[in-house]
């Protein structure tokens, strides 16, 4: 295979032949093409191998790993072309030849059902996307009852196409049934899944701008985690994303107080200095302490700002020009961050509010630290909940997150 991942020619003229390579090894060789075409945007080339895998691993049982992978880049292929005509006949087409082999709605229509569904919501077809994924889920209650584990696909499937149509409520009793159904079923991570769930259901209330199940969702999503954490059934890491998610919006609330509340929980917590390192437990601090500000619990803001600084130890002295001496620059300023901007921002605060003394020591710490070009990852001080959307497409590790967490804060 050469070095790109295209698959050697050699390896067609070996094995894509009915006497060197059986349909399995073949369907498996057209299938590895059309995945490489794919992620070159040769959707046209890559439609011509997936068909081929396909038809090749039409013979296999509807279980076995090559079809199935088969199956699923011919359908990614199918949701890149650009008729939605074309996409939803070939999709159709695909199905009618399933249902001819189950005779009708069997339960082994569940997941190319869930995979139709999932390819024509990523291209824009969503109400036929919802007709396939409830079909789904019909099938599956037939056989297995309203509480069977397996409607979670489906169940996934529908909640990200009511978001997309802007159906929070909708959405919402989706994600608290798959996360029921999840607890139910004493799956291996389920903890991990509730507060996944929890994080969407904060997300979408965002989304929603009820503020009564902001608020709501926030508390639930830190009482859960910090449980979590004590009973040592989640990493702290893994809280880490949800604990930003309730800061931002308990700060689109106006309850920095709260925010403020959970971020000392969390940082008097004995695995918070061994479980991150310097630069995360620095940015923890200097969030805590902007809650502290905005809340005016001055007393306690000094004692943060003391930590983040031993945690990053600042210093203006900068590396020579040089080409280390770029990659030293551009260290220090994922190191730093934002930190300056911030810490003079909070003490412009500090100051309007009469809080001299205050802001004089936070405006000698932002002196400590050098003019650098900020990093791309932390981009601008930190802000209250935005209303950023990631779309029906694009959803990353099938969160419905309605807002993306601010990488300023921590």
């Amino acid at each position: 295979m050469p070095g790109d991942g295209r698959i050697h020619p050699i390896f067609f003229v070996l094995f894509d032949n009915p006497i060197t390579g059986n349909a399995r090894a073949r369907a498996f060789l057209h299938g590895a093409q059309a995945s490489f075409l794919l992620n070159t945007s040769d959707v046209a080339g890559a439609q011509l191998h997936a068909e081929k895998a396909m038809k090749l691993a039409s013979s296999l049982p509807l279980s076995d790993y090559v079809r199935v992978a088969a199956e699923e880049v011919y359908l990614e292929s199918i949701s890149r072309h650009p008729n939605p005509a074309v996409r939803r006949r070939y999709v159709l087409d695909w199905l009618k030849q399933l249902e001819q082999m189950t005779g009708g709605d069997h339960p082994k229509l569940v997941r190319p059902l869930c995979a139709a569904a999932e390819s024509l919501r990523e291209g824009g077809d969503l109400e036929l996307a919802r007709t396939l994924a409830e079909r789904a889920v019909k099938i599956v209650e037939k056989r297995g009852g309203p509480n069977d584990p397996v409607l979670a696909s489906p169940l996934r499937i529908l909640s990200i196409i009511a978001k997309a149509e802007q159906k929070w409520d909708e959405a919402m009793q989706l994600t608290q049934r798959r996360a029921a159904l999840t607890q139910a079923s004493h799956q291996q991570g389920a903890e991990t899944a509730n507060l996944d769930a929890m994080k969407e259901l904060l997300s979408l209330a965002v989304r929603k701008k009820d503020e009564a199940q902001i608020e709501n969702y926030a508390d639930q999503l830190v009482q859960a985690g910090m449980t979590l954490l004590q009973e040592r059934k989640i990493s702290p890491y893994e809280f880490l994303p949800g604990l930003r998610l309730a800061v931002q919006a308990y700060r689109q609330l106006g309850l920095s107080d709260r925010a403020a509340t959970a971020l000392k929980e969390f940082t008097a917590q004995p695995w918070f200095e061994t479980g991150f390192v310097p630069g995360t437990r620095a940015r923890v601090y200097l969030s805590l302490a902007e809650d502290l500000v905005e809340s005016r619990q001055y007393a306690l803001v000094r004692t943060q700002i003391e930590k983040m600084m031993q945690l990053l130890k600042p210093s203006q002295e900068l590396p020579s020009h040089s080409a280390m001496a770029q990659i030293k620059i551009r260290q220090l300023s994922a190191r730093y961050g934002n930190t300056k901007q911030r810490l003079s921002a909070l003490a412009e605060k500090c100051a309007s509010r009469g809080k001299q003394d205050l802001a004089d020591y936070l405006r000698q710490c932002a002196g400590k630290f050098p003019d650098l070009p900020p990093s791309p990852q932390r981009t601008g001080p930190s802000s209250p909940v935005g209303d950023n959307t990631a779309g029906a497409e694009g959803l990353e590790d099938e969160d419905l997150l309605a807002f993306r967490p601010d990488p300023s804060l921590f």
